[in-house]
């Protein structure tokens, strides 16, 4: 059977969400520098300007990450999982075959609506990188439960050190660490502020960190102590 799925790196996705921002940072920075100061008294300007920032960037950071992500059609065959992306660009191609002596580990994952499965590899070219689909998509479901079937054969067949795991991202220290970093900060900002003040801006990040890094923190503690 033949699945028809998306295919991503996060090596390539994470550039794709922060260059465009930096990038256009650039001109920017040299329009305000170079530019006339009387044109730039205008308090319409920074505002224009600000806008104009944010759309670019919110346009090549959307269109960036569409590029940087692929369908692709798997076939399992035999010990092998082939992957065949049709429509190929920069970031994507070449087709490639992976055994499944290569997989090192296979992480599930859920967040905003879709399901990603890792993979972390031996192979050279592809040595991290992810299938994903919408939340409870058939196909999807098939493909994992067809590649977790063959991976529990598989880890019954080869020694201890050689088994396929199973971990998250949340599941290794990087993420831990980050979690552990987002939370004493978390909790150490208000005592802080309480005793020594703060600005308006300061507290504005506050809570932009809180909404983005709290699921970070709930996603680490779930999955290392609650399941």
């Amino acid at each position: 059977m033949q699945y028809k799925l998306t295919f991503g790196r996060n090596a390539q996705i994470v550039p794709a969400i922060i260059l465009p921002a930096l990038i256009l940072l650039i001109p920017l920075v040299l329009f305000l520098e170079f530019a006339d100061q009387q044109l730039l008294r205008s308090e319409w300007i920074p505002v224009i300007l600000s806008l104009v920032y944010f759309l670019l960037v919110l346009f090549l950071t959307l269109r960036l990450v569409n590029i940087s992500r692929a369908s692709v059609e798997i076939s399992i065959i035999g010990d092998n999982l082939q992957f065949l992306i049709p429509k190929k660009n920069f970031f994507h191609h070449t087709d490639f075959n992976l055994s499944f002596q290569e997989i090192m580990n296979i992480g599930e994952d859920n967040d905003k609506g879709f399901d990603f499965l890792y993979f972390k590899t031996k192979h050279k070219g592809f040595r991290n990188f992810h299938i994903t689909s919408k939340e409870n998509d058939d196909q999807f479901i098939a493909f994992r439960d067809h590649v977790l079937s063959k991976e529990a054969f598989f880890n019954t067949t080869v020694p201890v050190n050689s088994i396929i795991t199973n971990k998250t991202i949340y599941q290794k220290w990087p993420m831990k660490i980050l979690a552990f970093l987002i939370l004493l900060f978390l909790l150490a900002f208000p005592v802080v502020s309480f005793y020594i003040g703060t600005s308006w801006i300061n507290n504005f990040k506050y809570w932009i960190l809180v909404l983005a890094g709290t699921p970070i923190v709930m996603k680490v503690y779930y999955q290392n102590f609650i399941k």
